[in-house]
């Protein structure tokens, strides 16, 4: 079932280093009710509210009341957990309609997860979330930026994880896309040759094991023969299914990577062109293209 994006505006509670949202306005409740009304008339009925951090605006509660009375049958909330941590407050959510959520945690180590998030007390506050979901029975996707500070240990991550929270349904893996606050802090943006055979370890491993992960901004030639784990490929594949991020300006369903993503010169050659999303822009821009190269072999799809 596609998943129709409707942002919320930048307004946080951490100050992650890679916090790529822009400084656009903050969004009315009737702008995001009217959203709501674009995409359940477009025949959309998976809702994801996202920011910013969704959780801390007033109304969070009446939009997610809003898009269970128009007729979503999915409703997610992307969020840090903070204010999840709160049982009491993730209840109220989950009374309102929310029926799944989308939760970043950036290391299972707490020094590490804060210097990211800038936020002392976030690693506690998320921990105590994924367990409020968890006893909640809510469908928890699980979402981890790799920085220069996290990219080394992501296998010992996952096990962590799945270790102490098996019932989270899926990972995320994205590399750092250095924009906006993220640009300033470029010096965290790791290289792809240096995250190719941690990243590759912590594939293996939940291959190993039936763990459902996927990546984005991660080009194929970085993913031999774990080709179907990216975001960008799989939506391409998906003819018809495009993904949507809501900006109140465009009404065409697009693929959430097509403003974002480009590819080398040399790509022209690869195996893998036409399923292959390349990388972020702004990571070209920072790090230039002689780390893409063409594959002359069939993915493994």
């Amino acid at each position: 079932m596609p998943e129709a994006f409707v942002k919320l505006g930048p307004e946080c509670n951490q100050k992650c280093v890679f916090c790529y949202t822009t400084k656009d306005a903050s969004v009315s409740t009737n702008d995001a009710k009217k959203t709501i009304d674009k995409y359940i008339q477009m025949g959309y009925s998976w809702i994801s509210f996202t920011g910013g951090e969704p959780t801390i605006r007033p109304d969070i509660f009446e939009l997610i009341s809003y898009a269970r009375e128009r007729g979503a049958k999915i409703i997610k909330v992307q969020t840090n957990g903070i204010e999840t941590s709160d049982k009491n407050f993730l209840e109220n959510l989950v009374s309102s309609g929310m029926n799944r959520a989308y939760m970043s945690v950036l290391s299972h180590k707490k020094s590490i997860h804060e210097v990211i998030t800038q936020t002392p007390g976030s690693f506690e506050k998320a921990i105590k979330s994924i367990k409020n979901f968890m006893e909640l029975g809510i469908p928890l996707e699980m979402s981890c930026v790799i920085t220069k500070k996290n990219y080394s240990h992501m296998k010992e991550y996952i096990s962590f994880m799945h270790s102490n929270f098996p019932g989270i349904v899926s990972y995320q893996f994205l590399l750092f896309c250095p924009l906006a606050r993220g640009w300033k802090n470029k010096s965290m943006v790791p290289t792809l040759k240096e995250i190719e055979e941690p990243l590759k370890d912590m594939l293996q491993f939940c291959k190993d094991r039936g763990i459902f992960v996927a990546t984005r901004g991660i080009p194929l030639c970085y993913l031999h023969s774990f080709e179907y784990v990216s975001v960008e490929t799989n939506s391409i594949r998906s003819v018809g299914k495009k993904m949507i991020i809501s900006d109140f300006k465009d009404d065409e369903p697009k693929h959430s990577f097509e403003d974002s993503n480009t590819k080398a010169p040399q790509c022209k050659f690869c195996w893998l062109k036409k399923i292959c999303g390349g990388t972020w822009k702004k990571y070209i821009e920072l790090y230039g293209t002689n780390e893409l190269y063409p594959t002359y072999e069939e993915a493994i799809l």
